[in-house]
């Protein structure tokens, strides 16, 4: 996922939609899936999620906003995986 946001060269709405979509699926895989083995790796996917998640957080610059005028830490923070 950090490699991610190289390869859309700097283009953070993409990976900001990217990270959502990627939140949504996880979140479904751990509530949907049966199989224990499956729920499993979706739950490692979502630490490795929170982890990329968290280290973006660490790097923000203090009082850090998106051209609209919101937090970049908010938006982030509504991108971890709590289930």
């Amino acid at each position: 996922m950090n490699r991610t946001l190289s390869e859309l060269d700097g283009e953070y709405a993409g990976w900001i939609e990217f990270l959502g979509r990627h939140k949504t699926l996880v979140e479904s895989g751990l509530a949907d899936s049966p199989n224990a083995t499956v729920r499993r790796k979706y739950s490692w996917l979502k630490n490795y999620h929170n982890a990329v998640i968290d280290e973006n957080i660490a790097n923000l610059e203090p009082g850090a906003m998106t051209e609209d005028g919101a937090p970049w830490e908010t938006l982030f923070r509504g991108l971890r995986i709590e289930a």
